[in-house]
């Protein structure tokens, strides 16, 4: 067992796809975790949509060394592995992959620095894991983190609904927190859509029972009541809106943001593909009809990250 508490090999899930299976076998014992996430992980994938893996590995060097082809290739400014490395110090490292006839994207960051990172005040990593997720890959370390990630969006996203809430107001909040927290292109109420209607019957599995830990919320009649005082609840709403405010204004946050723009050989292409991105993604939903959020159960029993 290593400091972090992850094993050589970690915890394989019961879960299986084409493009995981290729990644659990090219990177093997280095893989400390393989996480799919975004629409495909959630089952109701977009069209067009590549599957979206965070790929944690234990020794980045190693990673890097075996495949500068990431990096040297496609929009990336051709780089090198200690470049890589240096980038990865402020958060994942995206990539396009394309193999064996699959295509996918992946997030690539080193173990400790993912840990660290679903503790942390910025959303890049955390405000990932607080949404529905496909595990193939972990450890007890990963799960842990996982776990204080939605622990986190469970307390704030509480303090953003009425003193009396619903389970699907709770995750409207809670799937909010990452897009008020960053700066992103994407329309907030679109994206929150599209994750509920895709992902949010896990949303719920995952978040009754955190609810139900809190101890000053009473569920009654399958609604929920903040027993805290008037001044308490608007003094905790007042302390997540200027948390999330800090986040998206941090220096960390906008230091990774600058890092990616910079890191493309078009920065502008780089822009204009996510601008061009959300239209796209805007006139899809429009021809395909307009959706509201699938209700979860409200009776969902407890999940775990995956």
């Amino acid at each position: 067992m290593s400091s972090s508490g992850c094993t050589t090999s970690g915890v394989v899930r019961n879960d299986t796809s084409a493009e995981a299976e290729l990644l659990l076998r090219k990177y093997e014992d280095n893989l400390a975790g393989l996480i799919m996430y975004g629409s495909i992980a959630y089952g109701r994938p977009r069209r067009g949509s590549i599957p979206d893996f965070w790929v944690i590995v234990k020794d980045l060097k190693r990673f890097h060394a075996s495949n500068a082809s990431f990096y040297r290739t496609g929009l990336n400014k051709p780089s090198t592995v200690a470049e890589q490395i240096r980038l990865n110090r402020s958060g994942p490292n995206f990539y396009a992959c394309e193999e064996d006839g699959l295509k996918m994207k992946l997030a690539v960051i080193g173990l400790e620095k993912f840990l660290s990172m679903c503790r942390a005040s910025s959303f890049t990593v955390k405000g990932r894991m607080q949404k529905p997720l496909r595990m193939f890959r972990s450890c007890p370390a990963i799960e842990e983190a996982i776990t204080h990630a939605r622990q986190d969006a469970a307390r704030h996203g509480v303090n953003l609904v009425p003193r009396e809430f619903d389970i699907h107001q709770f995750l409207h909040a809670a799937a909010s927190l990452s897009y008020r927290a960053e700066l992103r292109p994407e329309n907030i109420d679109t994206k929150v859509r599209e994750i509920l209607d895709a992902g949010g019957d896990e949303m719920g599995r995952i978040y009754l029972p955190l609810l139900e830990e809190l101890p000053y919320l009473r569920r009654t009649d399958g609604k929920f009541l903040d027993t805290r005082s008037p001044s308490e609840r608007k003094r905790a709403r007042r302390e997540t809106l200027r948390y999330l405010g800090q986040c998206k204004w941090s220096r960390e946050g906008i230091e990774f943001i600058v890092r990616n723009y910079r890191s493309y050989r078009t920065p502008l292409r780089y822009m204009w593909d996510k601008v061009i991105g959300e239209f796209l993604k805007g006139r899809d939903r429009l021809i395909g009809g307009k959706s509201g959020p699938r209700k979860p159960n409200s009776s969902s029993s407890a999940s775990s990250s995956s």
